[in-house]
């Protein structure tokens, strides 16, 4: 019953204005919204002759009816999960010293031509923290706070002093406690312990 009510919620509310779509997802910057935009999670619609950007509704309704992330168990023997806050997909403009062709997320990195393991590269690193409390642990990627990519951390590399984190599938229950979940994207350094 609820795809017929977002049908008929969307087709009477009409494309959205960013403004009003980013108060609908409770966003605190219109770089939140950026993101959302430029990673493709809410798709543009229509553009209007002063050149403000309208979003599509059953998107914005999609990504508010995605629940809050339960707290990690502190007594779990894999130690903290790590968050890692990611921007839109982008060349990695120095991509062979950094191993990686792009950095950031979009929702279809194929569209952009990217591999699979080119897209995992991308946001798997490169990040300026510790590794050691995190092997064993999920490594979580949030896109203003809407979790989008989660795997478990098997280990890592150093590449010019940052940590490339080596990713396998996550375990049934990360994904069940994390994906299409949001969690709180605080300010500060690209990446937060959960």
């Amino acid at each position: 019953m609820r795809p017929r009510y977002v049908c008929l919620v969307t087709s009477l509310l009409g494309p959205l204005p960013t403004g009003q779509a980013g108060r609908a997802l409770g966003l605190t910057s219109r770089a939140q919204m950026n993101k959302l935009i430029d990673s493709g999670l809410i798709p543009v619609v229509e553009t209007t002759p002063s050149g403000q950007r309208r979003v599509d509704p059953a998107a914005v309704l999609d990504l508010a009816a995605w629940p809050a992330a339960p707290s990690p168990d502190p007594s779990d023997p894999s130690g903290p999960d790590l968050a890692v806050h990611l921007g839109p997909l982008q060349p990695d403009t120095n991509g062979i010293a950094n191993q990686r062709t792009h950095y950031g997320y979009h929702v279809s990195p194929a569209a952009a031509g990217l591999t699979p393991q080119q897209a995992e590269d991308a946001w798997a690193g490169l990040w300026n923290c510790n590794p050691d409390p995190y092997v064993g642990s999920c490594l979580i990627g949030a896109v203003s706070g809407f979790v989008v990519a989660i795997a478990r951390i098997t280990g890592y590399r150093i590449i010019n002093q940052l940590v490339r984190f080596d990713l396998a599938a996550p375990s049934p229950e990360a994904l069940a406690r994390y994906m299409r979940h949001r969690i709180v994207a605080r300010p500060g350094p690209p990446f937060q312990a959960l």
